[in-house]
C-alpha cells in the first residue's frame, strides 16, 4: 500500500483532532482544579491584595480630607453690620444691628485677657483703631460694653461712614481684621 501526501495530511488532521478531543477535558480540569495549597495561596494573595487596596484607599481619603481641611479657612473671624445695608438710605434715628463670627460677645471688664471674646464699638465718621490700642470714648466712638448687639442712634442728614470695631474686655482693639464699615445716607 502506498501512502500519499493526501493520506498524511488526513492522518495528521485526525491525530490533531483526536489529541484536541482527548486533552480538552484535561486542560479544563487543570485550570479549574487546584490543590488545597494552591487554592489557599491564591486566596491569600487575593485577600492580601484586597486589604492593601482598602488600606491605600483609606490612606488616600485621609490625605484628601487633611488637604481639604488645611486649605479651608479656620473658623473665620469677622465683625459685620446686620443692618442697615451698605449704601442704604435711612432716616434718623437709625436702628443698627451688629454681628460677629469666630468670637463670642462678652461685656467689658470680664476676663480682659481673653482673646476669644469682646464687645462692639461704633465709630462714626472716623478711622478704625489699630490692634492693641484702646478705643476712645466720645461722640464719635460709642462703646457697647454691656455686650449689646443693636442700637438706635441719631445722625444728622448727609452721608456717614459707620465703622464697627470689635475690642477685648479692656476696650483694646482687635485691629482692622475685626473691623468693618458701611456708608449710609441719612435723609430728613
Amino acid at each position: 500500500m502506498r501512502i500519499t501526501q493526501k493520506d498524511i495530511d488526513m492522518n495528521t488532521r485526525c491525530m490533531i483532532t483526536l489529541l484536541i478531543l482527548l486533552l480538552t477535558p484535561c486542560l479544563s480540569y487543570a485550570d479549574n482544579t487546584k490543590t488545597p495549597a494552591e487554592k489557599t495561596t491564591k486566596e491569600a494573595v487575593k485577600a492580601s491584595a484586597k486589604k492593601v487596596a482598602k488600606e491605600a484607599a483609606k490612606e488616600a481619603a485621609k490625605e484628601a480630607t487633611k488637604e481639604a481641611k488645611s486649605k479651608s479657612p479656620k473658623t473665620s473671624k469677622r465683625v459685620y453690620f446686620t443692618s442697615p445695608a451698605d449704601q442704604a438710605t435711612v432716616k434718623s434715628p437709625v436702628k443698627l444691628t451688629f454681628g460677629v463670627d469666630g468670637m463670642s460677645i462678652r461685656p467689658a471688664g470680664q476676663d480682659i485677657e481673653d482673646k476669644t471674646s469682646g464687645h462692639h464699638h461704633l465709630i462714626i465718621d472716623a478711622e478704625g483703631i489699630e490692634s492693641g490700642k484702646v478705643v476712645p470714648m466720645d461722640k464719635q466712638h460709642i462703646h457697647y460694653g454691656k455686650g449689646q448687639t443693636s442700637a438706635t442712634i441719631e445722625l444728622s442728614p448727609g452721608v456717614h461712614t459707620l465703622r464697627l470695631q470689635f475690642a477685648d474686655g479692656a476696650h483694646r482693639s482687635y485691629g482692622p481684621e475685626m473691623s468693618t464699615s458701611i456708608k449710609v445716607t441719612v435723609t430728613k
